[in-house]
């Protein structure tokens, strides 16, 4: 349990992400008087991406959860309004979880129409087709491949799919558990090329308790996997690079650009220039790595302090 507040304040939270809702229901619930801001008509932020990632639809679950708090709570939720400096000005504290945005890479071409982003990706604003390209190999580049391969899959949901898909007997007869039976995956609906700059192994930032199944469900896949690669251009024959000095060009239909992320944090200083500091959390106060667990302790931490 949090300590009530000494004082209550008039706390606005500038998105809905994983911090953002953290930090609202931990300042309402210490009787707070907090108004969350939300640009777009749904609560979650990068929950909605990563609920959609095979394995990760529980985070569905996050964001009814703190739906709940809010609501009990009695915080106000502003859906479809993206807030301007004057706007939160007369707050007594303003908390910034506006999230981050994707990198977009200096290659020439990097304009082609057939070059999407992540979250479009994913959200299904974008085509993608049979031949794919992921620029960057970080937790991101792995879960769009991961979705591209296995998003019509149930075995991460159902028990008897899982089994079938790792190959488990139920049969107590069958030897150390496994089911010998040929288990030839079908063909891939993409083929999947996935690049980074550095020379580090594929996955080293995974978690070490289901990176190893990531990999071996990419290699099952028949997924390539490129390192040390030196982006050249992208253009009608192709995505251009160096390999190791040698000189190369990755076919693709789509490109799909997950080389990392930016703050979003373009009110901060306009609300100094009004003389008002404004607290950072999450995303916004720095990218790196997507990390929902990072986001939501600085949103909940942040919030104690009020």
């Amino acid at each position: 349990m949090y300590v009530q507040a000494v004082r209550r304040k008039r706390v606005a939270v500038v998105g809905g992400g994983p911090a953002g809702l953290s930090s609202a229901a931990v300042a309402a619930e210490r009787s707070h008087e907090v108004t969350l801001f939300e640009r777009s008509a749904q609560l979650g932020g990068q929950f909605n991406l990563a609920r959609r990632i095979p394995g990760k639809q529980e985070f569905a679950e996050s964001i009814a959860y703190y739906a709940e708090r809010l609501s009990r709570a009695g915080a106000k939720i502003v859906f479809n309004h993206a807030p301007e400096a004057r706007e939160l000005a007369s707050f007594d504290e303003v908390v910034l979880a506006t999230g981050v945005e994707p990198r977009r890479p200096s290659i020439p071409g990097i304009d082609d129409a057939r070059v999407v982003g992540y979250a479009d990706a994913i959200a299904g604003r974008a085509a993608i087709g049979e031949v794919v390209a992921i620029l960057g190999a970080g937790g991101i580049g792995f879960d769009v491949a991961l979705f591209l391969l296995e998003r019509s899959s149930r075995s991460t949901l159902d028990a008897q799919a899982f089994a079938r898909h790792w190959g488990v007997s139920t049969d107590h007869a069958a030897g150390g558990g496994l089911d010998v039976g040929d288990r030839s995956p079908a063909p891939p609906a993409h083929r999947i090329t996935m690049l980074k700059r550095s020379h580090t192994p594929f996955g080293h930032t995974l978690g070490r308790s289901t990176g190893w199944v990531h990999r071996a469900e990419l290699a099952r896949n028949g997924v390539k996997m490129l390192k040390g690669v030196e982006y050249r251009r992208i253009d009608t024959y192709g995505l251009h690079i160096a390999l190791e000095g040698v000189d190369a060009v990755v076919p693709f239909d789509t490109i799909v650009v997950c080389v990392g992320q930016e703050p979003q944090r373009l009110l901060a200083p306009a609300l100094e220039a009004l003389g008002r500091a404004p607290h950072l959390i999450g995303g916004a106060r720095e990218a790196g790595e997507l990390d929902a667990k990072r986001a939501m302790l600085e949103g909940a931490e942040l919030a104690a302090r009020l």
